[in-house]
């Protein structure tokens, strides 16, 4: 299942809930705006998802998701201050990402950041992590 979804055009506000054991904790719509912040997220396939640039990922506790922590779909998403443990990837940006995903601690994990576009710049904290980067040409940094 997919706990909360932020269908298209939604302005929505998803904070403080505790969520585990789904496909994906949470979603958002390419076209929805808000926030998803101060979750607790365990055991999720994915356990966030965003497919728009309008919804910031700030302050969430995700843990043991099986595929990645937070996947970004879309361009420009704040995703800061998220602590990420034992996932295979932390965050999965798809070639997307700019200087808005910063200050994120990512730990025990494979991989920290996954399909990194060129240039990106890393301002994030890893331990514990197998490989810290991997660029969306297939290079490890």
């Amino acid at each position: 299942p997919i706990y909360i979804a932020m269908g298209p055009g939604a302005t929505t506000t998803v904070e403080d809930n505790h969520l585990a054991g789904g496909v994906t904790g949470v979603i958002a719509a390419s076209t929805a705006s808000g926030s998803i912040s101060g979750n607790q997220l365990i055991a999720d396939g994915t356990a966030i998802a965003i497919d728009g640039g309008g919804v910031s990922v700030t302050s969430n506790n995700i843990f043991l998701s099986s595929t990645e922590g937070i996947l970004v779909n879309s361009a420009l998403p704040a995703v800061q201050r998220n602590t990420i443990t034992g996932c295979p990837i932390g965050i999965e940006l798809n070639d997307f990402a700019d200087g808005n995903v910063h200050s994120n601690m990512i730990m025990d994990g494979g991989v920290g950041l996954d399909q990194v576009p060129a240039g990106f710049a890393v301002s994030n904290s890893y331990f514990n992590v197998g490989t810290i980067m991997i660029n969306s040409g297939g290079g490890v940094r």
